[in-house]
């Protein structure tokens, strides 16, 4: 279990009342040392980030094991790439009666928006922030600054975050669609997009990438490999290969790092 997975207490509590051996992960650990702790321990469920998953953890847990990767809430069993955060609620409580109506979702909404919320366990703001307050909680409704969208079903995915966004020659770009693309190349092994300034989009993706141990491909491959997979204006024109991606010690990727390196 890596401790970067979403309500990492909550996880291992809900382990340990199912009976089952928790073994913590540390976060830093390179791919071969997650591998050789879930084969030492016969691990057979490994929680995780879903965005962890889809690196490097995903080749730590070849030849292991593990069978099941939960990535959210500890009865929704997921597969390992899927964005899926929040199930439909089958009984829904009421809207407080002071509250302004809420939009109705759109079923299968084609383009993802920011996620905002309302209800009466949102805090009314910051303290002592009332600049910050009014930012952040227009109208009672807190702006997560995630992006996701709801489909049919009624499943909300999160797909980005807002301050991550790339506007290139006025069109917006995810950063998560593009990595996800690269995630597919059988040589990359962590993927991280950005955006740069660029004279004349204003901003241009580039992509930072490792690649897998004794593989090997250039960064032109990689913009191609993107450009036949997505639209023209969301590959990246410039992808650099780094040895390893920066992170903070709990194994997220320091995005700002990388926009400081250009």
């Amino acid at each position: 279990m890596l401790q970067n997975t979403p309500h990492f207490v909550l996880a291992v509590l809900a382990a340990w009342k199912a009976g089952a051996v928790v073994v913590p992960l540390n976060p830093t650990y390179k791919a071969g040392e997650i591998g050789h702790v879930l084969r030492d321990s016969g691990a057979t469920a490994l929680v995780c980030d879903g965005r962890a998953w889809s690196a490097y953890v995903r080749e730590a847990a070849a030849g292991s094991a593990v069978r099941a990767v939960p990535t959210a809430r500890d009865r929704d069993f997921q597969t390992r790439d899927d964005p899926r955060v929040l199930p439909p609620d089958p009984d829904p409580a009421p809207a407080p009666t002071d509250a302004a109506p809420a939009t109705p979702a759109t079923p299968a909404t084609p383009d993802p928006a920011e996620i905002a919320v309302r209800g009466p366990q949102v805090v009314p703001g910051y303290w002592g922030l009332p600049d910050e307050s009014a930012a952040a909680f227009p109208d009672g409704e807190l702006r997560t600054g995630d992006v996701g969208f709801m489909d049919a079903d009624g499943w909300l995915y999160v797909v980005d975050r807002t301050k991550d966004m790339i506007s290139a020659s006025g069109f917006k770009v995810w950063p998560r669609e593009v990595e996800d693309v690269l995630h597919t190349h059988p040589a990359v092994r962590e993927a991280a997009v950005v955006g740069v300034p660029d004279p004349y989009r204003g901003e241009t993706v580039k992509a930072y990438v490792s690649l897998l141990p004794g593989t090997s491909v250039e960064p032109a491959e990689l913009s191609a490999y993107c450009a036949a997979r997505i639209a023209a204006y969301k590959y990246p024109r410039q992808v650099e290969i780094l040895p390893v991606l920066p992170k903070t010690t709990s194994g997220k990727i320091l995005r700002r790092e990388l926009r400081d390196r250009g």
